[in-house]
């Protein structure tokens, strides 16, 4: 099928997740493979869904998808089953996925701002004090600090040890929409 490709990820044995545009859902192929199959998400949505998210946990190699309803898809089979996760979550997009190095896995959502998840995705947390806008765009760990960073549309936070975001100084910069890290 023709995709318009928003996102992708890599799970450990090399199988490739590809999130589509409006209505077409997720797709995967395997590692070495020729043809591209469907997850299986959009109709598991009602046939309409935008895949905006995607990620893999390393230490268990589940896979996470983010629709623009709101929802979490997880995969614990490298793929093959995917199904709906995530108690907790309000947003009607989930924009961004993040698998943190503690194992830790962070979204970002339009409106809502940031969900943690510490039990491979069944229940959410808002992470959201301190933070100056909730329309997440995007999220990036920096290992060589260890410090998480979320990029809104009200500029560019990070999260501090006491779970509290701290902007990032936009003195020089006007208007700053962070759309990808």
């Amino acid at each position: 099928p023709a995709l318009q490709v928003k996102t992708l990820a890599v799970d450990g044995l090399g199988n490739i997740y590809a999130g589509a545009g409006l209505g077409q859902g997720a797709f995967r192929i395997s590692a070495g493979g020729t043809q591209w199959t469907d997850t299986g998400i959009a109709s598991m949505s009602g046939g309409w869904t935008a895949v905006f998210a995607a990620a893999v946990k390393p230490s268990n190699n589940y896979v996470f998808i983010g629709t623009h309803q709101g929802h979490i898809y997880r995969s614990t089979d490298n793929g093959a089953i995917f199904t709906r996760v995530g108690d907790g979550t309000t947003s009607e997009y989930i924009y961004d996925i993040l698998v943190a190095p503690d194992g830790d896995i962070f979204i970002s959502t339009r409106g809502q701002g940031v969900f943690r998840s510490e039990d491979d995705g069944l229940t959410w947390s808002a992470v959201n004090i301190g933070l100056g806008s909730k329309d997440v765009r995007s999220l990036f760990y920096n290992t060589g600090n260890n410090t998480l960073y979320a990029g809104t549309t009200g500029g560019l936070y990070y999260l501090d040890a006491g779970n509290s975001w701290i902007a990032v100084t936009t003195e020089g910069l006007t208007d700053l929409h962070i759309y990808g890290i």
